[in-house]
């Protein structure tokens, strides 16, 4: 994997199939990482959970051929691929292009307040996807939903460990996804609440982090506006195929 400055953003080189007739190891693509993403990328990169991505397999403790093996590092790149191969071929066909902008006000849920002015170019739609499937996927266990059940039962069946789990989140709004995300067993949306912990333990100070965690947040809410709702119904379409090529791939 090459990850270099380019002009404005990162040029990640990656090969997306493994194995693939037509398709194998001498084939890679190119893929754009716009600034924001490429700021948040960086500062994962230093605490290490880039290197965590590219360990963790995708299909967690499920043992597949090591040719047609894929990590989450994978999964992420491939969805990076996807939004550059959408942005670049069917921009135009979409209600709300790529480049369409994410002003702050489109954030009704947010622990933290953040201003169009925090930016120096204001955030696309495709930034927030960058974002998202990078933030989506950090949170996973090595084992994936196999240790989200397992946390989810331990919390539900011990008081104190329920009760110092949920101290784990300083914001209210955290509290509550939490609660509901362990009280119904989502045990699929688990790692989002490692992703929500991870990125508070970063540098809270840095507009990056905390706009992720505004993303994340919202993700995790009900009740979000009409431009949020399109972007995270683009991103499960998208995050769907991506899963569904790398299954296909196995198969």
């Amino acid at each position: 994997y090459i990850l270099r400055k380019w002009k404005e953003y990162s040029l990640i080189e990656k090969e997306i199939f493994k194995g693939i007739r037509n398709v194998g190891k001498s084939k890679k693509v190119k893929i754009d990482i716009f600034p924001l993403a490429t700021d948040l990328y960086n500062i994962l990169r230093e605490e290490g959970l880039i290197e965590e991505l590219k360990k963790t397999p995708l299909l967690g403790d499920i043992t597949v051929c090591k040719r047609y093996s894929y990590s989450r590092y994978d999964y992420v790149m491939m969805q990076q691929y996807i939004y550059q191969f959408v942005r670049k071929n069917l921009n135009s066909d979409l209600t709300l292009s790529f480049g369409n902008e994410v002003r702050c006000k489109e954030f009704k849920n947010s622990v933290f307040h953040l201003e169009d002015s925090d930016f120096e170019k204001l955030p696309t739609i495709a930034d927030a996807l960058q974002i998202l499937s990078i933030v989506y996927n950090i949170g996973h266990f090595k084992n994936t939903f196999t240790s989200s059940r397992a946390a989810i039962n331990c919390i539900k069946h011990d008081k104190k460990i329920s009760e110092s789990f949920l101290n784990n989140f300083e914001y209210e709004p955290h509290k509550c996804i939490a609660l509901r995300i362990t009280e119904f067993n989502h045990f699929h949306r688990f790692h989002l609440l490692n992703s929500l912990l991870i990125l508070l333990s970063i540098c809270k100070e840095q507009t990056i982090i905390r706009f992720a965690i505004n993303i994340l947040s919202e993700y995790l809410t009900k009740e979000r506006s009409e431009k949020l709702e399109y972007i995270f119904a683009l991103f499960a379409v998208i995050r769907e195929v991506s899963y569904v090529a790398y299954d296909l791939s196995i198969a």
